[in-house]
């Protein structure tokens, strides 16, 4: 497998995550009711840490 390959790879599987319609809802309610920082920030750590 060619480096080309396994980036256009890699970005095509990272675009469908990001655009995944659950994804965009998720982060849609972050910013409602309490503390929408300590729970934006949660989901954040948690997202990063997978």
């Amino acid at each position: 497998m060619s480096e080309h390959r396994i980036w256009t790879e890699l970005e095509t599987h990272g675009l469908v995550v990001a655009l995944s319609p659950i994804h965009i809802v998720l982060v849609l309610l972050l910013p409602l009711g309490a503390s929408p920082l300590r729970r934006g920030g949660l989901f954040m750590g948690g997202w990063a840490g997978c």
